[in-house]
């Protein structure tokens, strides 16, 4: 049995989202504990870059430290501004011009190139947060950014911890229990775990999952000598969207770092090569595999598919997935809620945040951001004082804002993969 103090917060999940809010009540001295079910912060991978955005930017401010998140702006990568289109067959430019990452003042993923970690610039609804000072866009690297998340926080977390259920005991009492047969208790009880949710599957079941009918690749390729030979140069400067006629689309980003994140962060964090990271998907109908073989594939067998589904494409962009890291490579199914977040009964000792509650797919860029914005919001309803009124204010606002960056989701999805409105889709759940 673990032993959790009656005020203490309870974080199921280890993400971006759980992390940040973490890190925002270790500032303020609030008790809280955090319960990841993999067994190490290591145990995956944990995905490629993310480029977080001027409310994401803004969301970091408010939860870390001065020197935590002074070391996140000297750990990000280059951000470089721009959008080149490509035509995938012959490797011809067919367009160059902004990013959403740049763009305020316009619809959330509007125009072309909305696609996945991208987003507004001024994140979901097109301006920007308050009046500024504004913090980014930045481009991060998934892996490097979560470690510096769990920067301070090795007393404060406990892996291998599998959530099964909770009970409340009061209104603000609530034990979370664990397949290993321990439990905690505390004040208030945050379902952080991401899409397959158990604290949502609990808390909140009437809450609708679509298949959004889109299927991708995620891939990571190294930068090397023998890539800059091959792969055309157009798309080694800036965010890159690749479309056939489908459109089966790659959409990728060079990561290349600006400093030396081991030095910067006096050996806490660890350098990472230079890489292109890439995302190529499109319905399921031209994927070309069923569900049932997508999710047993391997990332050998993701890596063979890359190179099926582009097989009539220009040689000088199939390089890119001829020398991709067979380990980075990974499948999935893109899944959402809807724009219109469902309503539920507010509690004064259990919430949500992140993908756990608004699952959206990647292609509004919107989802990390998100659920940054979420830890921040929770963390100042927190600091207010937990009760069943500030839990729900803070998911009133996210219902407004999430499904702004749903809106955007879904717009990308129908720009780069040509995806179903959300009333079209298939419910899963």
């Amino acid at each position: 049995m673990m032993s959790s103090s009656n005020d203490c917060v309870l974080i199921i999940g280890a993400g971006l989202g759980g992390l940040a809010l973490a890190q925002g009540l270790k500032k303020a001295g609030i008790s809280f504990r955090v319960f990841e079910r993999d067994i190490s912060a290591d145990f995956r991978p944990q995905g490629y870059r993310v480029r977080i955005n001027l409310f994401g930017g803004a969301a970091l401010k408010e939860t870390l430290d001065d020197r935590l998140f002074d070391l996140f702006e000297k750990t990000c990568a280059e951000m470089r501004p721009g959008m080149t289109g490509m035509n995938a067959i012959n490797a011809t430019v067919t367009r160059t011009g902004d990013d959403p990452a740049s763009r305020l003042g316009k619809p959330p993923g509007a125009g072309p190139g909305a696609g996945p970690g991208a987003g507004p610039g001024a994140g979901p609804g097109g301006k920007p947060p308050g009046n500024g000072p504004f913090y980014g866009p930045y481009t991060a690297d998934r892996k490097t950014f979560r470690n510096l998340l769990l920067l301070g926080l090795e007393n404060h977390i406990e892996f291998g911890k599998s959530f099964e259920r909770y009970e409340i005991e009061s209104e603000n009492r609530i034990t979370a229990y664990f397949r290993d047969g321990t439990r905690a208790t505390g004040r208030l009880l945050v379902g952080a775990d991401g899409i397959r949710s158990a604290v949502r599957r609990q808390g909140v079941p009437e809450l609708e999952l679509v298949d959004t009918t889109g299927r991708v690749i995620y891939g990571k390729t190294p930068i090397t000598q023998e890539l800059n030979n091959i792969f055309p140069a157009e798309a080694m400067q800036n965010i890159t969207a690749m479309k056939d006629e489908r459109p089966v689309t790659l959409f990728l980003e060079p990561v290349r770092w600006k400093t030396n994140v081991e030095k910067e962060s006096e050996g806490k964090l660890s350098n990472t090569a230079d890489y292109i990271y890439w995302v190529l998907g499109g319905r399921k109908e031209f994927f070309g595999v069923d569900d049932d073989d997508l999710y047993k594939m391997t990332g050998r067998d993701a890596v063979a598919h890359s190179l099926a589904l582009t097989k009539d494409w220009d040689p000088k962009i199939r390089a890119l997935f001829e020398l991709q890291s067979q380990e980075q490579a990974s499948v999935l199914r893109l899944s959402a809620t809807g724009p219109n977040v469902r309503s539920w009964e507010p509690s004064s000792v259990v919430t949500f945040l992140g993908d756990a509650i608004h699952p959206m797919p990647p292609t509004g860029g919107a989802g990390a951001n998100t659920a940054l914005r979420d830890a921040s919001s929770l963390f100042k309803a927190i600091k207010k004082g937990v009760s069943k009124e500030s839990i729900e204010e803070y998911e009133n606002e996210l219902r407004m804002y999430a499904g702004e960056a749903i809106v955007a989701s879904f717009h990308g999805g129908k720009g780069l993969f040509n995806l179903p409105a959300y009333e079209d889709c298939k419910i899963l759940e």
